[in-house]
C-alpha cells in the first residue's frame, strides 16, 4: 500500500511540479526575449520595409498608364477599391476622404503623386498623430502668428500715420 502512495507522490512531485516550474521558467524567458530592445528594433524595421514594399507595389498597380505618377483619377480609383480601403484601414489610414489624402500626398504640387510621395506619405499618414509630427505644425503656426503680429503692427502704424496726415 505504501508503494502506491510513494509512487504517486514521487510522480506528482518529480514529474508534474518540475514540468510546471520549467514551464514557468520558459514562459518568463520567452517574455524577456520578446522585450529585448534589439529584437523590437529589428522587427519594426522589417515591418516598415514590408509596408513600404507593399505600398510601392500598390502604386505600381494603380499607375495604369505607367508614367510614374498617379493622377487624380488613378488615385480616386485606387482609394475607391474595397480591398485597398480595408488594407489602408489596417495600416491606420482613413481612406474615406480621398480628396484630403490626394492633397496631403501631392504636397501642394497638383494632383500628380510620385511613387516616393505615395509611399512616404502613406507611411506618415498611418496611425495616430505623433508628437514629433505635431512639433513641425506647432513651430509653423508660431511663425505664422509672429508674421501676423508684425503685419498687425505695421497696419496700425500706417493707420495712425494716415490719421495724423488727415488731421493736418
Amino acid at each position: 500500500m505504501y508503494v502506491f502512495f510513494y509512487f504517486f507522490y514521487v510522480y506528482i512531485v518529480v514529474f508534474v511540479v518540475t514540468r510546471i516550474v520549467s514551464g514557468l521558467f520558459l514562459k518568463e524567458t520567452l517574455t524577456q526575449y520578446e522585450n529585448d530592445a534589439e529584437m523590437m528594433v529589428k522587427a519594426r524595421a522589417k515591418k516598415s520595409t514590408w509596408i513600404k514594399q507593399r505600398l510601392s507595389d500598390l502604386f505600381q498597380e494603380a499607375d495604369v498608364n505607367h508614367d510614374g505618377f498617379l493622377s487624380e483619377d488613378e488615385m480616386r480609383e485606387l482609394l475607391g477599391h474595397p480591398k485597398v480601403k480595408l488594407w489602408l484601414k489596417e495600416l491606420g489610414v482613413d481612406a474615406s476622404d480621398s480628396d484630403a489624402i490626394i492633397e496631403l500626398l501631392g504636397e501642394g504640387d497638383g494632383w500628380l503623386v510620385t511613387c516616393d510621395e505615395f509611399v512616404h506619405g502613406m507611411a506618415r499618414l498611418k496611425g495616430e498623430a505623433r508628437s514629433q509630427d505635431l512639433i513641425h505644425v506647432h513651430n509653423y503656426v508660431k511663425r505664422v502668428l509672429a508674421h501676423v503680429k508684425d503685419l498687425h503692427y505695421t497696419v496700425d502704424c500706417l493707420v495712425r500715420r494716415e490719421m495724423a496726415c488727415d488731421s493736418v
